[in-house]
């Protein structure tokens, strides 16, 4: 056999022939990593006011504070008027006796038989004997206490205090009782040598009976 002989020219190509039926999809490759987050959106619009909720219950009471700074004194009132003052003299009586008065009636003085030590020098008594009152040695405010235990009196008869022959404060009628107590305590204004007693009056043949417990007290208190 001779020798291969030289190749010959390429020929034409030919027309592409029919596409091919599509492979199967091959397997999914593995993830990526994951991307840098975006940037945040703008803000909405603010949603419309809800109802509002029940009051909760009050809290405890919280601590008391500090006391604070005291504020000025205020002003000094105005000065009260003096009180009476104490006593300054006195003098006083007791024990009882009868009296009687006539057919006219009319008053008399009451007697009190024993006289009590006398404080000072600004009440004095008028006479010796038994005490039918007391003298005022000075222009001032007396204080006059009587407590007469009636023995027995006939009615309508009454006794009351007299300062310089002129009745003062309330009168007490005495009750044809045994027993009766007649009691009073009131302030008067005497001038000097006025007299201060204790006077009964009463009707036709009226009396008045007191007993060894009756008393009678003058004091100068201003």
């Amino acid at each position: 056999t001779g020798s291969t002989g030289l190749t010959g020219a390429i020929g034409t190509a030919g027309s592409t022939g029919l596409t091919g039926a599509t492979g199967l999809t091959g397997a999914i490759g593995t993830a990526g990593s994951t991307g840098a987050i975006g940037l945040t959106g703008a803000t909405g619009l603010a949603g419309a006011t809800g109802t509002t909720g029940s009051t909760g219950l009050t809290g405890s009471t919280g601590l008391t504070g500090a006391i604070g700074t005291a504020g000025a004194t205020g002003a000094t009132g105005l000065t009260g008027a003096s009180g009476v003052g104490g006593i300054l003299g006195g003098a006083g009586a007791y024990g009882g006796v009868s009296v009687s008065l006539g057919i006219g009636g009319g008053s008399i003085s009451v007697p009190f038989t024993t006289q009590s030590p006398l404080f000072g020098t600004l009440v004095a008594v008028t006479s010796g004997g038994n005490v039918t009152g007391f003298k005022a040695t000075a222009t001032g405010t007396y204080r006059v206490t009587y407590r007469l235990n009636v023995g027995a009196s006939a009615l309508g008869g009454a006794v009351q205090v007299y300062v310089g022959g002129t009745a003062v404060g309330p009168s007490n009628t005495p009750l044809a009782t045994l027993g009766t107590n007649l009691f009073d305590t009131i302030l008067v204004s005497a001038n000097m040598d006025d007299v201060i007693e204790i006077r009964y009056a009463g009707g036709a043949l009226a009396g008045l009976s007191i007993n060894t417990s009756s008393s009678f007290e003058v004091e100068r208190v201003n």
